[in-house]
């Protein structure tokens, strides 16, 4: 009988396998580098973590231009019903850009005449149809109807009209619709030929559309559009001073800007009436002034529990609950908090029920800071991961911060202003994981979320739509994951790198490299050339570190032994991707498996 001999021990393959699985805690910036947990990663460019893989974001397009140098500073979304319309604000104008004939070419203002364009604004709907209403702390209140964009002042009704037949003369003179009987006196005639606007005070009743406007010296048809009314007045209270809109229990709130002092209209599901007037300078203790209002629910949706939020510039959080702020038996002060300064008014952004806050200390959710102390804050905060990273940010992007949500994606954005070397960057968050990643050549001035697709302005007058190219506005972008050092077995023996084998599924083109760091240290290759289009490439004849995936279309897995070099006590994957062709990327990796030799104990 034979019976086969064991090999000696001399002879036996020394080779162990390492598999490094899909980093999904994501970037790590904060983690001690001798004991680093797996499934991290020390660099996370444009890769976003998920739970099964590392996805390599779509590029940027450019989306509509509204100026040719100066900030897009705000954007606005509506939606009411059917109609979905998309706005960009710059200092001085604002221009609709739903459908943009031309990218590159500004379209006609939709308003012009402001002199700050960073608005706060909230979607609101009414009887009378739904509306965006926007505040900048300088201009007068602004709001669209789903047709036009008018101001709202505090002592005014601004009427449209058309078919003008008599010019109507100055100011001073009382005008009476014929069908309605609403009379009002002119403060202001913006005239523009057979069409304007009156601006109206002491109006009593309700104009209606498509009635003869008469005064003594003037003419014409109102032109309210459809399922409107008249544009009501605020009193109470001067718009040019609201900073910051919110809607609370089906009422709009404000803020006064440089003050303690917020408002309320005092009428629910109304654009205008008499205001109620909020004053916050004896609960905030620390001065400042308001800067941030907002609606917090302790669940995940509008509810019971909802509650009203008031912060202000030193961190501090005045939270109410009820529901009428003028009345004190429905209306009550839940307690006073802190927490570290927002970076902006527009620094916050909801999540569930919960509101995230980017403050000098990190991304703060609100449900942390009214239950921890100052101190123990900053253990809670969602940018924990990259808490050094985003100090250091801090201290070198002083400015406009802002968070957005993209929920059909389940992620959000935090932007922040180019720093002194025009380096362009936004830190990407998964909000199902909270893991994180950079994301480079993002210019985010502001953004907002329309019918599934994130649009953000930049520093240059361009709106963007994200993931939605090949490239970013024709550059080409590259993915970059340096994973965290890890010992495999014992941290005293050299480990020399044989043999690799990442695993990715795609159904688009790309090229990548691979290879390893060494005792927490790590050099980068050239990263690959991009493929120009979607061609196949034999995979076992190409070089390694040139070779093209090509799925054609179908998604698959791909993978394959390659040889890879070095040696070192720590070691630590590197994947450097390039994408290309003509379709958003479609490309995932999903682990990197090591052959590798143990050497002699490191002396």
């Amino acid at each position: 009988m034979l019976r086969r001999k064991p090999v000696p021990p001399g002879v036996r393959s020394k080779g162990k396998i390492k598999t490094f699985p899909n980093p999904e805690r994501g970037w790590i910036t904060n983690d001690n580098l001798a004991k680093a947990k797996p499934g991290g990663a020390k660099v996370l460019d444009n890769l976003w973590p998920e739970l099964n893989s590392l996805k390599l974001r779509g590029g940027n397009v450019l989306w509509a231009t509204v100026h040719a140098t100066d900030p897009c500073e705000s954007l606005f979304a509506y939606r009411y019903g059917t109609t979905t319309k998309l706005f960009g604000a710059t200092a001085t104008n604002i221009y609709e850009i739903s459908n943009p004939v031309s990218p590159t070419v500004i379209p006609s203002a939709s308003l012009t005449g402001i002199t700050n364009g960073d608005f706060s604004s909230a979607n609101f709907t009414t009887a009378g149809g739904g509306f965006i209403v926007a505040v900048n702390g300088a201009d007068r209140m602004i709001e669209f109807d789903g047709a036009t964009w008018r101001y709202i002042d505090s002592a005014t009704l601004e009427l449209p009209f058309d078919a003008q037949t008599v010019n109507y003369g100055g100011g001073g003179l009382t005008v009476t619709g014929g069908t309605s009987g609403a009379t009002g006196v002119i403060v202001e005639t913006i005239d523009n030929g057979t069409t304007g606007t009156l601006r109206l005070k002491s109006v009593v009743g309700t104009f209606v559309d498509n009635e003869l406007v008469t005064a003594s010296t003037g003419s014409a048809t109102s032109n309210i559009p459809s399922g409107a009314t008249a544009v009501p007045a605020i009193t109470g209270a001067t718009t040019t001073s609201f900073s910051h809109v919110w809607v609370f229990k089906s009422r709009l709130f404000f803020l006064k800007k440089d003050s303690l002092n917020a408002y309320a209209l005092n009428t629910v599901d109304s654009l205008g009436g008499a205001v109620i007037d909020i004053s916050l300078g004896g609960v905030m203790q620390k001065g400042g002034s308001l800067v941030i209002g907002a609606t917090w629910s302790t669940d995940a949706g509008d509810g019971m529990d909802d509650m009203c939020v008031f912060i202000s510039d030193q961190g501090e959080i005045a939270v109410y609950q009820g529901s009428d702020p003028s009345d004190a038996t429905v209306w009550s002060l839940v307690g006073v908090y802190q927490m570290p300064a927002p970076m902006h008014k527009n620094a916050v952004a909801k999540a569930g029920g919960n509101l995230l806050v980017a403050t000098e200390m990190g991304l703060i959710p609100i449900s942390s800071a009214v239950k921890k102390d100052l101190a123990a804050i900053p253990v809670d905060a969602i940018s924990l991961p990259i808490e050094p990273t985003w100090k250091s940010y801090i201290a070198a992007r002083q400015g406009k911060w802002v968070v957005a949500k993209w929920g059909s994606k389940n992620r959000a954005f935090v932007g922040f202003p180019v720093d002194s070397e025009g380096v362009t960057a936004a830190f990407g968050l998964n909000l199902q994981t909270g893991a994180w990643a950079r994301m480079t050549g993002f210019d985010m001035r502001c953004a907002v979320e329309l019918d599934g697709e994130l649009y953000f302005g930049t520093s240059d007058g361009m709106v963007m739509k994200a993931d939605s190219a090949a490239t970013d506005n024709g550059t080409q972008y590259y993915g970059l994951y340096v994973g965290l050092d890890e010992m495999l077995s014992n941290i005293a023996q050299e480990k020399v790198a044989l043999m690799t084998r990442p695993t990715w599924r795609s159904s688009t083109t790309f090229r990548y490299k691979i290879s390893f760091g060494f005792d927490y240290e790590y050099t980068l290759p050239s990263y690959p050339s991009s493929p120009s289009v979607a061609t196949s490439d034999v995979w076992d004849t190409g070089l390694w570190d040139q070779a093209v995936w090509d799925a054609s279309g179908v998604s698959r897995i791909s993978t394959e032994w390659e040889g890879t070099c070095g040696a070192g006590f720590v070691v630590a994957p590197i994947i450097q991707i390039s994408a290309g062709g003509t379709d958003i990327p479609d490309i995932e990796l999903i682990s990197i498996d090591l052959l590798y030799e143990t050497g002699t104990i490191v002396t």
